[in-house]
C-alpha cells in the first residue's frame, strides 16, 4: 500500500489485478490484449497519471498498490475505509462479450447508495470524453469490491472498465501515452471538481490511543539491545496510519524514562479522559521474562516485571474497557534454542479491562532482534500485517499470520496458539467476538447457498467430498469425492485422508482459492459466505474433519448466530445440520492446533458469472 501525502487521501484509486498469484477473489493478470499488453500494467499506469494530476489540483489521492502486486478485495478496500475516503475508484479494462461496444463501461454496488451513483457517473463522463462510445447510462451489480459494508459510511464507490482491451484497435490506442495523458486530465478536472463540491465527509475520530515504550539501555542488568527504540516507533507509525491511532495521545516513553512507575502512571493518564469505547494499546519493545511467579512480564528500565494482571489493576478505574499489549520482548526460547510466535492473552472480568497480549519470544532477549533485517522481525512483520490486511490487532487470527511470516523471516519455529503456557486462552471462542464497538445489537441477518449434499464414501475421504460440493456448486454439475481425489493426484488420500501439507495442491488442481490461517469473528465468515459461496472448512470435533459451510443467520454475536453445514459424514449418507457461531468457532480453534499454518477454509471465488463477479 502506498500512502501519497502524510494526511488521509480524499480519492483512493484501485487499479485491478497485479502480480502473479491470485489473492482473495482478485486475479492476477486480468485482460490481455491480442498484441500481448495486460490489463494489470496499463491501469497501474493510468492510476499513476490520475494520482500525479488530482495531487497538483490539491486533492490528497492514494493508490491500493504502486507496483506489480496482487492484493485481496479486503486489502484494497481497506485502503479506502481505514482512511474514510470520500472516493474509492477501481480502474480496470474489458473484454469482448456479446453487444459489448468498445468505450467505458461504470458500476456503482447495487446497493451504493445516491453518492456512489454520482461519482459513478463523473467518472463515466469524463471516460467517454477522452474514448467516445462505451455504455450509457451507469450500470449497477454486486460487485465485491464496491459492497457498502465493506467502505466507510461516507465513501462513495464505483468502477470503470475502461475500453475493450481484447479489441486490436483499443489496444493500439491504449498504447499511446497521449491518450493516457488525456484521459488522466479529463478524470483530474472531473474528480476535483466532484470532491470540491462534496460537503467534508465527517472524519472518522480516533478509534486507539497507544502508549510507546521502547529500551534499549537496561545499565548493567542485561546486554544492550539495538533495535528497540527504532522498531517502537515504526510500530507507532503504523498503528496511526492504519488502524486510525490518535496522534496526539501517544506518548512515549524511552531508555531510562521507562521505569514501572512512569509507566503505570502515563498508561492510567492516556485512559483517565478516553471517550467511551475508545481502546488503548502499549506497544513494549525491549526485555520479557517468564517464570512460575511471573507467566510473562514485560521489564522495565528499573528491573520491575510488569504482568498482565498489574497492567489491568492500573486500569481498574479508567474509562478504557479493552488494552491490547504489543510486545516486541523476549519471553525465552525452546531446548534447541529457538524462539516462538506466542498467542494472546486474553484475560477480563469486572476489575479491569479487557486485555489481549500479542507477544514474541525469540533468543537474544527481544524477539526475533536480527542485525541483517536492521531491526526486530516480529515488529516488521506486524507493521507489514496491519499495513496489508483489515484484521483488528485484537484478533487471534493476526497472531497465526505473525507465526507464519516470523517462521519465514527468521527460520525459527511458529508455535500453534494457546500452547505455551504463559500464553492461555481461558475461552478460544470469546476471540472471535467483534470489537466492542462493533457487532452489538445489529439487524437480523440471513444469507444460504443452496449445496447438493454429498456423503464420503470412505472412512477419511471428508476432504473430498466436501471439496466435490463446492466444485460441482461452482460448475453446476454432480461430482464425487473420488474424482476430486483423482483430479488432484491424491487418489491414495482418499482412503487415508489428505495431509494438511497437501490442501494447497487439492486447491491448485480444482481452481480454489486458499484463505490464509487466521480465526474468523462473525462479520468476516458471513463475507467470504456472501462475496465467495459455500466454503470448505476444516475442523476438529475431536478429530480432524472437513465441511461445508452453505449458510449464516444471526445477530451477530456468537451465540446468537447460526451457521448452515453440510457434513459428509456419516459414511454413504452425510447430514444437514446447524451449529451456534460459538460451536463452530471451538471445533475451528481444535482443529488449528493440529494443521498449524495451513489452510482451514477454501472456496471457490464465486460462480463465474460476469453479473456477480468483479472484473
Amino acid at each position: 500500500m502506498l500512502w501519497t501525502e502524510p494526511h488521509r487521501p480524499a480519492v483512493v484509486l484501485d487499479p485491478g489485478h497485479g502480480g502473479h498469484h491470485p489473492a482473495g477473489g482478485s486475479t492476477p493478470w486480468g485482460v490481455r490484449g491480442p498484441g500481448g499488453a495486460w490489463e494489470k500494467d496499463l491501469v497501474l499506469d493510468l492510476a499513476g497519471r490520475l494520482r500525479d494530476r488530482l495531487q497538483a489540483r490539491g486533492v490528497p489521492t492514494a493508490l491500493t498498490r504502486d507496483r506489480d502486486e496482487n492484493l485481496s478485495f479486503g486489502q484494497r478496500v481497506g485502503v479506502a475505509a481505514r482512511a474514510g475516503a470520500a472516493a474509492f475508484i477501481s480502474l480496470h479494462l474489458g473484454a469482448d462479450h456479446p453487444g459489448a461496444p468498445p468505450g467505458p463501461r461504470t458500476f456503482a454496488h447495487t446497493r451504493g447508495g445516491p453518492d456512489s451513483l454520482a461519482l459513478a457517473g463523473v467518472v463515466h463522463a469524463a471516460c467517454r470524453g477522452a474514448l467516445g462510445g462505451g455504455f450509457d447510462p451507469v450500470d449497477t451489480g454486486p460487485l465485491a469490491v464496491l459492497h457498502p459494508d465493506h467502505h466507510h459510511p461516507g465513501t462513495a464507490a464505483c468502477l470503470v472498465e475502461l475500453t475493450l482491451l481484447s479489441d486490436p484497435a483499443e489496444e493500439r490506442r491504449l498504447g499511446d501515452p497521449g491518450l493516457r495523458d488525456d484521459l488522466a486530465e479529463r478524470l483530474g478536472d472531473a474528480l476535483s471538481s466532484w470532491v470540491s463540491a462534496r460537503p467534508d465527509a465527517a472524519p472518522r475520530p480516533p478509534r486507539l490511543r497507544a502508549l510507546i515504550v521502547a529500551i534499549d539501555d537496561y545499565g548493567d542488568r542485561a546486554p544492550r539491545l539495538r533495535f528497540a527504540r527504532q522498531d517502537a516507533l515504526r510500530l507507532a507509525a503504523t498503528l496511526v496510519q492504519c488502524l486510525g491511532a490518535d496522534p496526539a495521545h501517544t506518548p512515549m516513553l524511552f531508555d531510562a524514562d521507562a521505569t514501572e512507575a512512569n509507566l503505570t502512571a502515563r498508561l492510567r493518564a492516556l485512559a483517565a479522559d478516553a471517550p467511551p469505547g475508545q481502546h488503548l494499546a502499549l506497544v513494549f519493545a525491549g526485555r520479557g521474562c517468564a517464570s512460575p511467579e511471573a507467566p510473562g512480564a514485560l521489564v522495565t528500565a528499573d528491573g520491575r516485571g510488569l504482568t498482565p494482571g498489574a497492567l489491568r489493576a492500573a486500569l481498574a478505574d479508567t474509562p478504557v474497557r479493552h488494552l491490547t499489549v504489543l510486545a516486541d520482548a523476549g519471553f525465552g526460547t525452546d531446548a534447541a534454542g529457538r524462539g516462538h510466535a506466542g498467542a494472546p492473552l486474553v484475560e477480563g472480568d469486572a476489575q479491569g479491562p479487557q486485555l489481549t497480549w500479542i507477544a514474541a519470544a525469540g533468543p537474544g532477549g527481544s524477539a526475533y532482534e536480527h542485525p541483517s533485517a536492521g531491526g526486530g522481525l516480529f515488529t516488521r512483520a506486524l507493521c507489514q500485517r496491519l499495513d496489508a490486511s483489515d484484521v483488528e490487532i485484537s484478533h487471534e487470527g493476526l497472531v497465526a499470520l505473525l507465526s507464519e511470516d516470523l517462521s519465514d523471516q527468521a527460520g525459527a519455529l511458529p508455535t500453534p496458539a494457546g500452547q505455551q503456557p504463559w500464553l492461555r486462552t481461558p475461552d478460544p471462542a470469546a476471540l472471535l467476538l467483534a470489537p466492542p464497538e462493533r457487532g452489538r445489537g445489529a439487524a437480523p441477518f440471513a444469507l444460504r447457498h443452496y449445496v447438493p449434499l454429498v456423503a464420503q464414501l470412505a472412512e477419511m475421504s471428508c476432504w473430498a467430498a466436501a471439496a466435490a460440493m463446492l466444485v460441482g456448486w461452482r460448475d453446476c454439475q454432480d461430482m464425487g469425492g473420488i474424482r476430486i481425489a483423482q483430479g488432484s493426484g491424491r487418489w491414495r488420500s482418499w482412503k487415508l485422508g489428505l495431509q494438511p501439507k497437501d490442501i494447497a495442491a487439492l486447491a491448485e488442481a480444482w481452481g480454489l482459492t486458499q484463505e490464509r490461517p487466521r480465526f474468523y469473528h462473525v462479520a468476516e465468515l458471513r463475507g467470504l459466505l456472501e462475496r465467495f459461496g459455500p466454503l470448505w472448512l476444516g475442523e476438529a470435533d475431536p478429530d480432524l474433519h472437513v465441511v461445508v459451510l452453505t449458510g449464516i443467520r444471526g445477530d451477530g454475536t456468537l451465540d446468537g448466530t447460526e451457521v448452515e453445514i453440510n457434513d459428509p459424514w456419516p459414511v454413504g449418507r452425510g447430514e444437514r445440520y446447524t451449529l451456534t457461531f460459538r460451536q463452530l468457532a471451538a471445533n475451528f480453534h481444535a482443529a488449528s492446533r493440529l494443521v498449524g499454518l495451513h489452510a482451514q477454509v477454501l472456496h471457490t471465488g464465486g460462480r463465474p458469472q460476469p453479473s456477480e463477479d468483479a472484473p
